[in-house]
């Protein structure tokens, strides 16, 4: 009886690793120059709205700053890695509401 679920959280990820459609992603980087100094401020995450990203930008147009660098690059997402053993084990506890102490 326990295995079922878990053949269930197996087999649908399964479908998402099949199914898997790479998207095209921006990330905001940026480098800033400030008391003789270069600072580089990049974004930790995905922006798949490209707009969004371009009206940011737009917003710090007006700001007393000066572009030292920049630098443009496409990257593909990859498709999500089957389960492991800890991470079937993660998505179990989750999905069940089971921690470690039970």
């Amino acid at each position: 009886p326990c295995q079922t679920p878990t053949l269930g959280f197996v087999a649908r990820r399964h479908v998402e690793v099949e199914n898997f459609k790479p998207r095209r992603y921006y990330v905001f980087d940026l480098t800033l120059f400030a008391g003789g100094q270069a600072l580089r401020c990049a974004g930790q995450r995905r922006e798949f709205d490209r707009a969004k990203l371009e009206a940011a930008c737009k917003r710090l147009d007006g700001a007393t700053l000066r572009l030292v660098s920049a630098r443009r690059a496409e990257k593909k997402q990859r498709r999500p890695l089957p389960f492991n053993t800890v991470s079937l084990l993660r998505a179990c506890s989750t999905v069940l509401g089971i921690g470690p102490a039970a």
